[in-house]
């Protein structure tokens, strides 16, 4: 099968392009002009911005891939309350443009990676059933981007599947996670540069961290499943971790003491784990590396890897 991954060239995008080569699929690899560059065999490189249905288009003529696995956005929720338009264009209007670039390809699946973060603070164990209730424009252009996915689903254009991710983490080979906004990479970036790690009030916040490599695996089983209709998905380890956790984990996995400068609390809800059983009876997907133990352990092995 071949297949369109947009956002080829992120955290995520890299570890589900090789993991659609190591299962035999040739992968089309849509990365942003200037961003990185994804090289592997039966990996045919494209550079195009995914708000440009136009440019899209022209990159995307005659390709005659199978399916889309759709991952290119904008991530930092933070980040999202001060540059709510842009994460709009990037995430819903980039949605747009890529449904508008594939409407002649005759694609008959979009594999879309969404966020539990579309349940929104007041559901601390969401099921794909849950109300959503977005509070931060990233999780709300994260639920348009779903909404146009069904649309065009409803309309026949294609099947989706959406795939409501827990926070990502982990490593793979050599690819780590860039987002310094997370915490995993924050604790270890903290270890590598004896800088103290900020962390906010107590710590104790608790939230579900799925391996990068069980999500891609997520990704590749979606494509074995032949039913006709359009799913939704809640990926996650189903496990609750907090901050303080995640700092005793990683000094026993680094052997280094990671310094704290303790912040004062923010107004944060303080467990949120989602309900993944759906994906587990109907693909038997099992988060297999999602310990945090094996979580830190990986990432931070492919940012020494990166590093030498």
């Amino acid at each position: 099968m071949r297949v369109l991954v947009t956002g080829a060239g992120g955290f995520l995008g890299r570890t589900v392009t090789a993991k659609l080569v190591r299962n035999d699929h040739e992968v089309i690899a849509l990365v942003r002009p200037g961003g990185s560059d994804v090289s592997a065999e039966r990996v045919r490189l494209v550079k195009a911005d995914i708000t440009d249905a136009s440019q899209l288009r022209d990159a995307l003529r005659g390709a005659n891939f199978d399916a889309v696995v759709h991952l290119a956005a904008l991530t930092k929720m933070r980040e999202s309350d001060s540059a709510f338009e842009q994460y709009q264009e990037v995430n819903a209007s980039g949605t747009s443009a890529m449904l508008s670039a594939i409407d002649n390809e005759l694609v008959p699946h979009v594999v879309y990676a969404s966020t539990i973060a579309v349940y929104g603070p007041d559901c601390p164990e969401p099921t794909e059933d849950s109300l959503t209730d977005p509070r931060n424009p990233y999780a709300e252009s994260k639920l348009r981007g779903e909404e146009l996915l069904r649309a065009a689903a409803e309309q026949g254009q294609c099947r989706v599947t959406t795939l409501r991710c827990g926070n990502i983490a982990g490593g793979f080979r050599d690819v780590y996670d860039v987002n310094g906004s997370h915490i995993i990479p924050r604790v270890l970036e903290s270890a590598r540069s004896g800088k103290p790690v900020p962390v906010n009030g107590a710590g104790d916040a608790v939230r579900d961290y799925v391996h990068v490599e069980d999500v891609a695996d997520a990704i590749n089983l979606v494509f074995t499943k032949d039913e006709a209709k359009s799913s939704t998905y809640n990926v996650g380890s189903g496990q609750g971790v907090s901050v303080n956790d995640i700092l005793t984990t990683a000094e026993a996995v680094t052997c280094i003491d990671i310094a704290v400068d303790r912040k004062p609390a923010v107004n944060e809800t303080k467990y949120i784990v989602p309900n993944s059983s759906r994906i587990h009876d109907e693909l038997q997907w099992t988060p297999a590396r999602s310990s945090l133990a094996r979580i830190i352990r990986d990432a931070w092995s492919a940012l020494e890897i990166a590093s030498v």
